[in-house]
């Protein structure tokens, strides 16, 4: 699915919002890890977010699933206590603290698993307890470490994991973990040996007392397993370019569905019939494009049963000149994209293909690309090349297959199947890993309606709107902002028309909607309120409109708020909210649009405007009391001198 991208006036700038394109790896499931461009693997039943890494390192070191491949490793090796203690005693941890050490350990019935657990406990330093586990280790793999955990005193537990290989490489992991309740929890640590012959892993859990704080722990249930590699592979990893070509670097995985390799669909922007000569050749004859060359040309063009795609491809050949089939495209293209060519190929004799393309703009900018292609057998093969377009009013894209006869030999090619689809965003560089959870299906919208109350709160009306969308601000992103949407509000009035006297200003001609364009955004229900305050004219379906009424003063004192799971970071600094319109219509908070869809009512707040306003409250009754306290000593003074004026 591709969100897309809308542009809107706000604070007298117009704002284009990106497309954000969403792909998914199918079938994972939420229990499995992934490690992405060779970064620490992700338990997505776990995953929060935070991960970042460089599309370099996908490229270089891929996308690995790992799948649980055994049952617990430390089954017969007393990992739930129910053999008793690890060890006789506690260890003395930190016997470099001041003072003899105050602790102990037993076994405990109050248990997760079975019917013993370990308690341990300590007053002044940190108790421990070891136990060597056998265990045979694949560095390709992963390893997932679960066990039982309460505090009864002091809400502090830690362990220590230590791998060990027979060569002597170690490799540690340690996490002290806080508590905020006496009820068990389970804690859950990834292991990665990278390398094969771990053999050994120590596992310590303990009471770690500092400075006389009283802890004590129990540990039970303690689980190792084991996770099998399976490479994902990644789609159009091999897209060639004739120049260097400046992608996003950095990817971010926050919350939501399973997404790493693929940025666009894969619709072909061109007609694909003809691209695939289902409707037959492209010219009656073939183009002589070498007519320097001696001789008159030997050359032909017909359609060959012998296709890669579909039923019919072009056969082009010739014995002395350059035989050339050309095609123009309509194809809208834009320069912050960069596009893929793909075409299937083979030579049937003289082992050369060659193609051209050029892409046209509107004012007559070109930019064309011509490369040679050698093969060493008569097998289809397909070609993918980068397209970057170097103006923004590309509306055409040539192509041209040859037949390039040097004059010593025959040259017999076929060729078929040619796409052109938008690959990469050069403005991309954030990349959202969901999970658990799906996103399904593309979002749509008819309009967005918005009016801009405050710094720090606007008024936004989806119209027409279903399925998932991702809607953007363009405030600084912070944990402060939030969405609220409003409960079964009415979008507008059902009869609207055209205010009487209805003027655009001369300054204003080119951002404010004319009489004619309110009245058709009216018809269109694509506005919900008139007046005498501004409107501007549709802006990729994003209309500000100064006449809307405004919502709450405060609305996070009352209103719902779309989670906070939901609320990501987008491209480096912005706020953006992910949305599921129908999942909001069950819910109540929306209302059925005419045309079909909902209309939606959010307020996008800052818990700023909250402070403001107590600020506000305070600063009135700071006045007040400084005016009431103004009048009592005022009135005091009066009656002292009307007193004095009776007396004289």
């Amino acid at each position: 699915m591709v969100i897309p991208s809308y542009r809107f006036w706000l604070n007298d700038n117009v704002i284009e919002t990106r497309r954000i394109p969403v792909f998914t790896i199918d079938d994972i499931p939420p229990d499995v890890f992934l490690r992405v461009g060779g970064g620490n693997p992700v338990d997505l039943s776990r995953y929060d977010g935070g991960a970042s890494f460089s599309l370099g390192s996908i490229r270089l070191n891929g996308i690995q699933k790992y799948t649980l491949d055994s049952a617990n490793l430390l089954d017969e090796e007393n990992a739930s206590f129910e053999a008793g203690l690890w060890n006789e005693k506690p260890f003395d941890c930190s016997d470099e603290m001041p003072g003899d050490p105050q602790m102990s350990m037993e076994i405990s019935e109050d248990a997760t698993d079975g019917q013993e657990a370990l308690l341990i406990s300590s007053q002044n330093h940190y108790a421990g307890t070891l136990r060597t586990f056998p265990v045979k280790m694949q560095g390709e793999h992963v390893y997932k470490l679960s066990f039982d955990y309460r505090t009864l005193s002091g809400h502090k537990v830690m362990y220590f994991v230590d791998m060990k290989s027979a060569r002597d490489k170690r490799k540690s992991v340690t996490q002290t973990i806080a508590t905020a309740d006496s009820k068990w929890h389970t804690a859950e640590v990834v292991l990665d040996p990278t390398y094969d012959d771990a053999t050994e892993v120590d596992i310590w859990l303990y009471a770690p007392s500092f400075r006389n704080e009283d802890i004590v722990n129990l540990y039970d249930n303690l689980i190792l397993t084991e996770y099998a590699v399976e490479e994902i592979p990644l789609p159009d990893s091999q897209i060639k370019s004739s120049e260097s070509l400046e992608l996003a670097e950095n990817l971010s995985l926050l919350k939501g569905d399973n997404f790493v390799t693929r940025f666009w669909p894969t619709d072909n922007m061109l007609d694909q019939d003809l691209a695939s000569f289902e409707t037959g050749l492209w010219s009656e004859e073939p183009m002589d494009c070498s007519m320097d060359m001696e001789g008159e040309p030997i050359m032909s063009a017909e359609i060959s049963n012998d296709a890669s795609d579909g039923s019919q491809a072009l056969r082009l050949s010739s014995d002395n000149h350059y035989a050339g089939s050309l095609m123009t495209f309509p194809a809208r293209m834009e320069r912050n994209y960069i596009y893929k060519l793909s075409f299937d190929y083979k030579t049937v004799s003289g082992n050369d293909a060659m193609y051209y393309v050029n892409m046209k703009s509107a004012s007559g900018q070109e930019k064309a690309s011509i490369e040679n292609l050698t093969t060493t057998d008569s097998d289809w093969h397909t070609l993918e090349t980068a397209l970057e377009p170097p103006f923004d009013d590309v509306t055409q894209v040539e192509v041209c297959f040859y037949a390039p006869s040097d004059g010593n030999k025959s040259i017999v090619n076929l060729y078929d199947n040619v796409k052109v689809v938008p690959y990469w965003s050069k403005n991309l560089n954030q990349c959202y890993l969901f999970s658990p959870g799906e996103v399904s299906g593309s979002g749509a919208i008819k309009a967005v309606e918005y009016k801009r109350t405050s710094r720090y709160q606007t008024k936004v009306i989806l119209h027409g709107a279903s399925g998932t969308l991702l809607l953007r601000s363009r405030d600084r992103f912070s944990p402060k902002w939030a969405l609220h949407p409003l409960e079964k509000t009415p979008a507008g009035s059902p009869s609207l028309s055209i205010p009487a006297g209805y003027q655009v200003l001369e300054k204003d001609d080119n951002r404010q909607a004319s009489a004619e364009e309110v009245g058709l955004f009216i018809a269109e229900n694509k506005i919900s309120a008139v007046g005498s305050g501004f409107i501007s004219k549709d802006f990729g379906a994003s209309i500000r409109n100064d006449n809307l009424p405004n919502p709450p003063l405060v609305t996070a004192l009352g209103g719902n708020t779309i989670p906070e799971a939901q609320h990501f970071e987008l491209n480096g600094h912005e706020n953006a909210w992910l949305v599921d319109v129908d999942e909001l219509a069950r819910n109540g908070y929306a209302t059925d649009s005419e045309g079909g869809g909902y209309d939606v009512v959010f307020v996008i707040e800052s818990k700023a405007l909250l402070r403001s306003y107590a600020a506000l409250l305070i600063l009135g009754l700071a006045i007040l009391v400084c005016v009431a306290f103004t009048l009592f000593h005022f009135n005091r003074w009066v009656k002292e001198m009307r007193n004095r004026s009776a007396k004289i």
